[in-house]
């Protein structure tokens, strides 16, 4: 499909036929998620992957949301809060892949910065999932690409979901995707008019 034509047709699907998602589609979808862009090149996002028809039923216990562990594949979406350590490696090797030619970003203030954002913890956890976001989005617009549904779950208890999985304390749970083949299709969802979302030009 052309990129437009899959955003287009993305919609949140709540109702999957018990059809199972193919491994080959799997790993294209997190293909797309691995090769999303992120600040200082952290690629913090981590998955754990959920096929198992027993794992699924308990997850149930998560969410309230009644079709949580319908969906053939459930993707759990973590963040590495350790990454933050590897900040500076990270930068370098952005500065040693040219990414930064011909920008003038003198490397005191720049470590500086970074130094200074490593600190503070929540500040930490937003910026790695509004890059994770990224990251599942890539993997979202890919599954659609592939004939697949999905549905961004946000209604789940992440420490009960961390006790089920047995997940490290080092990931931070940050968003739950479903996966699998719709069966349903649900009508165009009403959006705001560009006008109403730009508000100025200049």
């Amino acid at each position: 499909m052309e990129f437009m034509e899959v955003i287009k047709k993305r919609h949140s699907i709540r109702k999957f036929k018990s059809e199972p998602v193919s491994q080959e589609a799997i790993e294209s979808i997190l293909e797309a998620g691995r090769l999303a862009p992120s600040a200082s090149n952290l690629q913090a996002w981590r998955y754990i992957i959920v096929k198992d028809a027993g794992v699924r039923a308990k997850l149930a216990k998560a969410s309230p949301v009644s079709f949580f562990s319908t969906a053939p594949v459930i993707i759990i979406c973590c963040i590495d809060q350790e990454v933050m350590r590897s900040q500076g490696a990270r930068y370098q090797e952005l500065q040693e892949a040219g990414a930064f030619l011909g920008v003038s970003m003198p490397a005191d203030e720049v470590e500086a910065l970074l130094k200074k954002m490593r600190v503070d913890e929540l500040a930490i956890r937003a910026n790695l999932a509004f890059n994770a976001a990224i990251s599942i989005t890539h993997m979202d617009l890919q599954a659609v690409d592939l004939g697949l549904g999905t549905c961004w779950i946000g209604l789940y208890d992440g420490v009960v979901l961390k006790e089920l999985l047995d997940i490290d304390d080092r990931y931070h749970i940050v968003n739950v995707l479903l996966v699998g083949h719709p069966d349903q299709a649900p009508a165009a969802r009403p959006r705001v008019k560009k006008e109403d979302i730009v508000i100025k030009e200049f």
